[in-house]
C-alpha cells in the first residue's frame, strides 16, 4: 500500500486576511484594556497586584487597539 501525500496549494486570494488579523488584534486589545482597567478600578481579575503593571498593559493594549485600527482602515480600500 502506498500513501499518496500531497500538499494542496489553494489558489484563492487571501485579500481578507489583513482585515481579519486587523479585527484579531482590536478583539485581543478591547479584552486586555477591560481586564486590566477592571483590575485597577475594582481589583477583580489579580486583585491589583502591581498598579504599574495595571497602567502598562492598559497603555499597550490602547497601542495595539491603534495599530490594529490603521492596519484595517489601510486594508479596506
Amino acid at each position: 500500500m502506498v500513501w499518496n501525500w500531497r500538499l494542496e496549494i489553494t489558489s484563492r486570494p487571501t485579500r481578507n486576511l489583513p482585515h481579519v488579523l486587523s479585527l484579531a488584534g482590536l478583539i485581543v486589545s478591547g479584552l486586555v484594556v477591560i481586564l486590566f482597567l477592571a483590575d485597577l478600578v475594582a481589583a477583580f481579575p489579580f486583585q491589583r497586584v502591581s498598579i504599574a503593571a495595571d497602567i502598562g498593559f492598559i497603555v499597550a493594549g490602547a497601542i495595539l487597539a491603534y495599530l490594529s485600527w490603521s492596519i484595517g482602515s489601510r486594508s479596506r480600500a
